[in-house]
């Protein structure tokens, strides 16, 4: 028994260290438990036994606790992935805190359950003269001890996915901006500095330039020329890294604007033409090719990402533009017009943004065509371009409904035309991405599922 309890504890938990999802990361965690249990029933004596019954009553508390702490994260952000559970430790502090709790208790901190199992099962092994059975059971707490900071790291200290604000240390932020809003928003957060407080704010944008090195091939790409290990698991996406590339030190961010696996690659001003050449050449052989603006519009365009100044801007709200996603709701302090923003997403709101579809691929949608909604015009075209991946003419716009609420039921239950040179075309309504829906591409993973559902 004792050398399959130790397997099982061994072989789990280290599994558990290297797990993606947090459930997954809890079932091999509980047969880690499991072995401790097995491990307190070999030793073979009435303490031994005390203490497998202390851990397998404790663990079911505990472990339940850890479980409905993961439902509620899959209920809030749509999944229980380590990459959703970024900064979740701002947005849901209280169910953050009460993961860590029981973690703790998993590891055997003093006065947690766990403690109080794992030291009877230790001091049944010393009563017995079995020392090294003793030191087997201090020394794989370290190994629950390695996942369970390796969640809480990812709750309180990695940036949310899709943000643009990268820690570079605990003390330093970079803020990737805009070139439209960079004197506004470079204005906006030296204002919000308070007069007591050692903080400044610098504009480092002369010394830094940035490539964007989007497609399916980019991690391939990218491998010629950096030994950094950038597979899913050493560099997801919304994570940020410095590395080294072509001569150069750069750092390296795992996000897009495009829809696609890539990176954002932020480089010394003095060294970017020699990595731009660098790129260049080593890209042949996997058919890189430049992209403009129109390029970029088209992509984003698919996969529904807003444009600022166009499909959101200070008049826009996150409930409207469908990014309530991105809001701490449950920031300790607050943040500037969060009452209104609870009110909107309590009572909801009487305009949305919505994706359109064209039924006929001929005509384009630029912006400002009428909206019409059952022979009504709700709203116009905020922003349009053709989609080449899907072979369709795409745009954006806010849908209004003057006599109640612009939810999902009023969004989806309407007929829609979009008017083009005073042509009404059939277009198809959607609140989801119509390319890659679930964001298979930028993470990595398989070819795009179709949008369902719409």
């Amino acid at each position: 028994l004792l050398a399959l309890a130790a397997t099982a504890i061994l072989v789990a938990s280290t599994t558990a260290i290297f797990q993606k999802d947090l459930k997954r990361l809890l079932a091999w965690s509980s047969l880690a438990q499991i072995g401790t249990i097995v491990l307190g029933v070999g030793i073979g004596t009435a303490q031994g036994m005390t203490g497998a019954l202390l851990h397998m009553f404790g663990h079911a508390l505990t472990k339940g606790a850890l479980f409905m702490a993961a439902a509620a994260f899959a209920l809030r952000l749509g999944g229980t992935s380590l990459e959703k559970l970024a900064g979740a430790g701002r947005r849901m502090p209280l169910t953050s805190a009460a993961l860590v709790l029981a973690g703790m208790s998993l590891v055997g901190v003093p006065l947690t359950a766990g403690f109080v199992s794992k030291w009877t099962i230790v001091l049944a092994a010393l009563e017995r003269g079995w020392w090294p059975v003793a030191a087997f059971v201090l020394i794989t707490s370290l190994l629950t001890l390695a996942y369970v900071l390796r969640v809480v790291e990812v709750l309180y200290f990695r940036p949310a996915a899709d943000a643009t604000v990268t820690r570079e240390a605990p003390d330093r932020f970079l803020v990737v901006t805009a070139a439209a809003t960079q004197v506004r928003d470079f204005a906006w957060l030296q204002r919000q500095i308070p007069q007591d407080a050692r903080a400044t704010a610098t504009d480092v944008s002369a010394g830094m330039a940035v490539l964007s090195l989007m497609g399916p091939r980019s991690r391939e790409l990218l491998a010629t020329l950096t030994d950094a290990n950038l597979s899913n698991a050493a560099f997801p996406f919304g994570t940020s890294q410095t590395i080294d590339l072509a001569y150069a030190r750069v750092r390296a961010s795992r996000i897009t604007y495009v829809g696609e696996l890539g990176w954002e690659i932020y480089i010394p001003t003095d060294c970017a033409p020699a990595v731009f050449d660098a790129l260049m050449t080593a890209g042949e052989p996997f058919g890189l090719r430049l992209a403009g603006y129109h390029a970029l519009n088209s992509l984003r365009m698919e996969k529904g990402y807003r444009h600022w100044g166009h499909d959101i801007s200070d008049e826009d709200t996150p409930v409207q533009s469908g990014l309530g996603f991105a809001v701490a709701w449950d920031k300790p302090g607050g943040f500037i017009g969060r009452d209104a923003l609870l009110s909107q997403r309590q009572d909801g709101v009487n305009r949305r943004l919505v994706q359109f579809a064209l039924s006929d691929p001929t005509p384009l949608l630029y912006h400002n065509e009428p909206i019409w909604r059952n022979g009504v015009i709700v709203g116009r075209i905020s922003s349009g371009m053709f989609g080449h991946a899907l072979g369709q003419s795409l745009g954006m716009g806010y849908v209004k409904n003057s006599t109640g609420l612009a939810d999902k039921d009023f969004v989806m239950a309407g007929n829609y035309e979009i008017e083009v040179a005073g042509v009404k075309v059939p277009a198809t309504a959607s609140l989801v991405p119509f390319y890659d829906p679930s964001s298979a591409r930028i993470k990595g993973a398989a070819d795009p599922a179709p949008a369902s559902g719409h």
